[in-house]
């Protein structure tokens, strides 16, 4: 997925943060005007705001961006993983017990089918024996038999 689309989907995300922060923002500069503080302090305040948030979207961003791809990584080989990656948050480990579950299962189920799977090719491997048999003992028979045409 393309960086852009991932900042879309970052945005997405965080749109309820996003909302309360210019929430927060209105509200402070509301204050502002309401005690008639001059300009130059409002704008200087909320210049540094600012910056301390879009540094603070930027790494969060980057966060995000670097785990995407590590997922993305590990979706791409997840025949060959054993393990998930370290748990951070409490919905990392719920999703990761829900996924442990869904993987016992599938073992359970694939445990299942190659069981029913071999008795089902020994049910088969038994009946063409027992089926050998008889088709033998009627071509010996066959050819044992003495009939007018076997006597010219």
């Amino acid at each position: 997925m393309k960086p852009l689309n991932i900042l879309k989907h970052y945005i997405k995300d965080r749109i309820y943060i996003i909302l309360l922060i210019l929430i927060i923002l209105t509200m402070y500069a509301n204050v502002y005007y309401v005690y008639t503080i001059s300009s130059e302090a409002l704008i200087y305040a909320t210049y540094l705001i600012s910056l301390v948030l879009i540094l603070f979207f930027i790494i969060d961003f980057y966060h995000y961006y670097k785990k995407h791809r590590y997922l993305t990584i590990i979706k791409n080989n997840i025949l060959y993983l054993d393990d998930l990656p370290k748990k951070k948050t409490l919905l990392e480990q719920d999703y990761q017990t829900l996924i442990n579950q869904l993987k016992k299962i599938d073992h359970e189920n694939a445990s299942i089918h190659k069981a029913q799977f071999k008795e089902m090719e020994d049910y088969f491997t038994l009946w063409a024996h027992q089926m050998k048999l008889p088709i033998a003992a009627m071509k010996i028979l066959i050819e044992t038999e003495t009939t007018p045409d076997k006597n010219f």
